[in-house]
């Protein structure tokens, strides 16, 4: 995720100037938030020996991430640009392991 705001980071200006180069980049930003929580939230249960149960912030924070994952996926098949597909794909990713983590709780 991180090669891929770098290689968007060159063209930035060039595609900002349309609305589906606003939704990508809000899409990219939304994937880039629900990948961070489901890393911290793995990394946390790694730590931890496992997930809490019904713990408050955690899920709220499962809930968001969630809620921005589906927004992303949506973003960014309605967008246009370079990280398309990088968006499309992460979001994904981030979907399912947050579905694994639902379960898993």
């Amino acid at each position: 995720m991180i090669f891929a705001w770098l290689w968007w980071s060159k063209t930035f200006s060039v595609e900002i100037h349309n609305w589906r180069g606003v939704v990508l980049l809000l899409a990219f930003v939304a994937t880039t938030f629900s990948l961070a929580v489901v890393v911290g939230l793995s990394i946390r249960a790694h730590i931890h020996g496992g997930y809490r149960f019904m713990e408050a912030t955690q899920g709220v924070l499962m809930g968001l991430a969630f809620l921005a994952g589906i927004l992303a996926f949506v973003g960014g098949l309605i967008g246009k640009g370079q990280p398309r597909l990088t968006t499309v794909v992460c979001s994904l990713f981030c979907l399912v392991a947050l579905c694994v983590e639902f379960k898993a709780n």
